[in-house]
């Protein structure tokens, strides 16, 4: 038994399976589609980009002798021009697919760092299933501005998914929302490292890879954005400042905020209230 929920940007799914070289990106069909018992396809030749989504069971792909199974949270982009027979010897098969093509189909996965013909593993993710829900309702309005909005939904589709592959080769994330909220605080890098469950040197090694920066100085920055805040924006003297902003001792800030901006505390304080900075 099968299930299937189709959106055609055409009146006829044969229509929908083409090449489309008039506009930058668009989706020809889209759908969710449910099988509880097994199943093989006929060849099926297409002419646009799949994109698949599996949430249950395992979808696969025959293209000759080659086999490309795509489990239970993993997602796959199958190229066109490759005569496909699908299909799943499980009991139950859940997946969302999408298809799409335009002068720019051959480079909008290679934008966002995705290959063809690969299986990405990403877990159950239901705010990508929300993507597909958002795609499939602009199938039901379709009007003029369909292609660009179908070609924009895809692109934010393609961009969640390969953020879903990155962060986990992202050993930094967790950390620096730590900073931002809590830079006031005494943080250690071993602390940070903790946090993202890495030793401190290859933390320290990756952060500054990833942001440009070492996570004290990245802390210390912080802290110096904040006080400039405090500044211009309050009365309050520059030892409150200091002491609000993570430093105990007034004298070592006022240090610190001359090398991180070419002034004293006071100086930019006044150089901001006279209009001069």
């Amino acid at each position: 038994m099968a299930v299937r929920q189709s959106y055609f940007h055409t009146n006829t799914l044969h229509e929908a399976n083409k090449l489309d070289t008039a506009v930058p990106l668009i989706l020809n069909c889209a759908g969710v589609e449910y099988y509880h018992a097994p199943f093989r396809s006929k060849p099926l030749p297409r002419y646009d980009y799949s994109l698949l989504y599996v949430i249950n069971g395992s979808l696969d792909f025959y293209n000759g002798e080659d086999k490309l199974s795509i489990t239970a949270g993993c997602f796959a982009i199958v190229p066109p021009h490759i005569t496909k027979v699908f299909g799943t010897d499980g009991s139950f098969l859940n997946y969302y697919w999408l298809n799409y093509t335009g002068f720019l189909a051959d480079d909008a996965a290679k934008y966002v760092h995705l290959e063809p013909y690969k299986v990405y593993d990403i877990g159950m993710c239901e705010d990508i299933r929300e993507l597909y829900k958002k795609i499939f309702s602009e199938f039901l309005i379709k009007d003029e501005l369909f292609p660009a909005v179908s070609g924009a939904r895809l692109m934010e589709l393609l961009v969640a998914l390969s953020r879903k592959i990155t962060s986990d080769e992202k050993p930094y994330l967790k950390s620096v929302k730590y900073i931002h909220k809590h830079y006031n605080e005494d943080i250690s890098v071993k602390q940070l490292a903790a946090m993202e469950n890495i030793t401190p040197s290859y933390y320290r090694r990756v952060f500054k890879s990833k942001m440009g920066i070492s996570p004290r100085d990245y802390i210390t920055s912080q802290r110096i954005n904040a006080a400039c805040f405090y500044l211009i924006q309050s009365t309050s003297s520059i030892e409150e400042i200091s002491t609000m902003v993570g430093y105990q001792d007034q004298f070592y800030f006022s240090r610190i905020f001359k090398k991180n901006t070419g002034f004293s505390p006071q100086q930019y304080r006044k150089a901001n209230r006279e209009g001069t900075l």
